[in-house]
């Protein structure tokens, strides 16, 4: 079989292989083997240094050691509020009154201190790139109710792009604690913050302090331990647990207003009755036309003691006279 023949393809011309043999060829570039390395070596330092910083950086946030600003409407409450709302001037509640101040304070001079929340999924870690953007992560609400309260009713009147966040500290918890001790977690946190302010009253430093003795209490602490874990003495665990567990007594005793510290001590060892007005909390001598009474808190819950000393008139108290010596007949003969 014969080769066909195409004239018109155009052939390069070929060296002869002498030719080529004889051709010089171009040597490498020396590279310098060490410089290289030390270079490898340096972008792998770097590499590693930077993500102990984004690490460092991750646990700042989540330790709490760098503020986060999140939306009031990413918080959910899982202990709610220890605070009573006692009526006060211009028709307010004295917790409406509260907030409106806080509102204006806001305002005028910014949020000063921030809240302290944790991550509702115990699993959540910061962003790599970016660990205060916690943009659309749910939190739970540990401290700061009434801050949060208030930025939520400055933002009512405002447009999107204006609505104001609130900075917040996280305190976490790993993902493998218990139910019971997240609670306990969330209640004692409340407890710090309260403890911090100065205008908190006795009764709910007792409500607040007492829920979370309860708490400890069913995680096992004896009374000493919760004593010494929150720094109080005995007389004042034993009154916070009673004011505790009795606190909606509390509150249909006194009322519109809210109890001292006296008065407190005094109904939870019950000095005082669980209706009405409160006693007096000393004896309280009253006179009049006829003679005087004195009056004084009894012992038992809802009792009053009571002496009456009288100038009876043998003719205008003839009918209570003869009552009298009927009763004292009566006692007589049973005695």
């Amino acid at each position: 079989m014969k080769a066909k023949k195409f004239s018109n393809v155009m052939v390069p011309d070929i060296p002869p292989m002498d030719d080529r043999l004889d051709a010089e060829i171009p040597s490498a570039e020396r590279v310098d083997t060490m410089a290289s390395y030390d270079a490898a070596n340096r972008a792998e330092i770097s590499l590693r240094a930077a993500k102990e910083i984004r690490g460092r950086a991750k646990d700042d946030v989540l330790e709490g050691r760098r503020l986060v600003e999140v939306s009031p409407y990413q918080l959910h409450d899982p202990v709610g509020t220890d605070r009573i709302d006692f009526a006060a001037q211009d028709g307010k509640s004295a917790a409406e009154a509260d907030i409106e101040q806080l509102m204006k304070s806001i305002e005028r001079d910014g949020q000063q201190n921030p809240i302290i929340i944790r991550p509702k999924d115990p699993r959540w870690t910061p962003r790599s790139d970016d660990p205060a953007n916690v943009e659309g992560v749910e939190f739970e609400l540990l401290a700061g109710r009434r801050r949060t309260l208030a930025i939520q009713k400055l933002n009512a009147g405002r447009s999107p792009s204006e609505q104001l966040t609130v900075r917040a500290r996280i305190s976490h918890v790993t993902p493998d604690t218990p139910e019971g001790e997240r609670r306990l977690h969330a209640l004692h946190n409340r407890y710090l913050e309260n403890a911090a302010r100065k205008d908190l009253s006795a009764f709910q430093s007792a409500i607040s302090g007492g829920e979370l003795i309860w708490a400890y209490v069913e995680m096992g602490h004896s009374a000493e331990e919760t004593e010494s874990l929150l720094n109080i003495s005995h007389s004042t665990r034993q009154m916070w647990q009673k004011a505790y567990r009795q606190q909606e007594a509390i509150r249909e005793f006194f009322g519109s207003r809210e109890p001292s510290f006296d008065e407190l001590k005094k109904f939870c060892n019950g000095s005082l009755g669980q209706r009405g007005e409160p006693f007096p909390a000393s004896p309280e001598k009253v006179k009049g036309i006829r003679g005087s009474y004195t009056i004084k808190p009894a012992r038992g819950p809802g009792q009053v003691a009571m002496s009456l000393r009288l100038t009876l008139n043998e003719v205008e108290d003839a009918e209570l006279i003869q009552k009298l010596k009927e009763v004292i007949d009566q006692e007589k003969a049973a005695g």
